[in-house]
């Protein structure tokens, strides 16, 4: 797929397409994938149909994504796209989907992992414990408030970055092979290379936007939710959203690693 000069409107015009191009495949999707979710408050089998559920989601991003990567051009995307059955769309490209959600849970729980342990270590879970015990002192209150606090600005950091390099990690996820590659895809996030190729203007534009849509959509999920009737709403609102990201991250990659390797050459 060529990219657009105009590559930020090209993502969302790509994720839209998709969606209109076969509403019938996206609705049967989204029904089955939202209610497996609904399913999972169900005691006991609740983790493994969560587990499910996220990764039939992730299978759906990458099928959006792979169509796109081996999409010529835009009438080529939207013939495959209309042709797409649902048995495709959940389960074609299910073992780079499975890799790339357990690389994802692996990469939360050292984050968590490592937030916890810092955690422990700068304050004490002791002491955090006593932080309303009246005979610690304003000094030594003080010292543990500025102590969570430090915490926090790590924490905050860390989401930020995250949050930063995941579409371009998406990317590189979304053109894996196999579930092997998909896993170890999710770790190039650590990688110097990642990081030092993520420096670019327009992958900095494109993930701007991507933040920016991702607080409008929990604006209109949280206020569709207030109603009952606009349920549906936003249940289609977070579809769009996913499709987007896809889109998001293919065409991230394809600008960002092509000007790295370039400057690489160079």
């Amino acid at each position: 797929m060529k990219i657009s000069p105009r590559y930020v409107k090209q993502a969302y015009v790509l994720a839209w397409k998709f969606f209109t191009y076969n509403k019938l495949t996206s609705f049967l999707a989204m029904g089955i994938i939202f209610g497996l979710y609904a399913l999972s408050i169900i005691p006991i089998l609740g983790l493994v149909i969560s587990i499910v559920a996220g990764i039939s989601l992730f299978s759906v991003q990458t099928y959006v994504a792979k169509t796109l990567i081996s999409s010529q051009s835009d009438e080529e995307f939207q013939q495959k796209v209309a042709a797409t059955k649902l048995k495709e769309l959940l389960s074609k490209h299910l073992s780079i989907a499975s890799g790339g959600f357990l690389g994802f849970v692996v990469v939360q729980i050292i984050m968590l992992v490592l937030i916890f342990t810092v955690l422990s270590f700068s304050i004490g879970l002791e002491t955090l414990s006593n932080l309303n015990d009246q005979s610690l002192s304003p000094e030594q209150q003080m010292a543990i408030f500025l102590n969570i606090g430090i915490v926090g600005l790590i924490f905050i950091f860390s989401i930020m970055s995250f949050a930063y390099i995941y579409p371009l990690v998406l990317g590189k996820v979304y053109t894996s092979n196999n579930f092997g590659e998909a896993f170890s895809s999710i770790f190039t996030m650590f990688s110097p290379s990642t990081w030092k190729a993520s420096f670019n203007v327009q992958y900095f534009l494109m993930v701007s936007m991507l933040h920016l849509s991702a607080i409008g959509m929990m604006i209109i999920v949280m206020f569709s939710f207030m109603t009952i009737v606009l349920i549906p709403l936003g249940f289609l609102v977070v579809y769009l959203f996913l499709l987007y990201t896809s889109t998001t991250a293919v065409l991230s990659r394809e600008i960002v690693l092509n000007d790295f390797e370039e400057n690489e050459e160079a």
